[in-house]
C-alpha cells in the first residue's frame, strides 16, 4: 500500500512548510490526484488521517479530487484526453503518444491557522 507511504510524505512536506511560513495547525489539505497515478483516493485519504496524528495536521479535512489525463500525440502533434498510459491517438492512430498530465500527485493548497 504505497498510498500510506504518499500520506506520511505529505505529512512531511506540511511539517517543513510549517518551519517556514510559522503557522501552528492545517485545517484543510487539497490534493490533486491524476487519473493514471496508480493512488486509491479512499487508501491515501485513509494513510493521511492516520499519518497526521499526533502532527499539526490531525483534524485536517482532506479534500482530494482527481483529475484528467491527456496526452500528446507526436505524429499529428494534438493532445487528446485519454483512459490509459498505452493506447492509440484517436485522430490519427499513431502509437506514438507521450502522457502530458494526469499521472501525478500535487498538494495545491493548505488552509492553515
Amino acid at each position: 500500500m504505497h498510498e500510506l507511504s504518499l500520506a506520511f510524505s505529505v505529512v512531511e512536506l506540511l511539517e517543513e512548510q510549517s518551519k517556514s511560513q510559522t503557522f501552528k495547525r492545517v485545517t484543510d489539505v487539497w490534493i490533486d490526484i491524476g487519473a493514471l497515478a496508480c493512488i486509491e483516493p479512499q487508501a491515501l485519504e485513509s494513510g493521511l488521517r492516520s499519518a497526521s496524528q499526533g502532527t499539526l495536521a490531525q483534524g485536517a479535512r482532506f479534500h482530494l479530487r482527481t483529475q484528467p489525463a491527456s496526452a500528446w500525440c507526436f505524429e499529428c502533434q494534438q493532445p487528446f484526453s485519454t483512459p490509459h498510459h498505452r493506447g492509440d491517438c484517436p485522430r490519427c492512430g499513431s502509437h506514438q503518444i507521450q502522457v502530458a498530465k494526469g499521472d501525478e500527485m500535487r498538494l495545491k493548497e493548505i488552509a492553515v491557522e
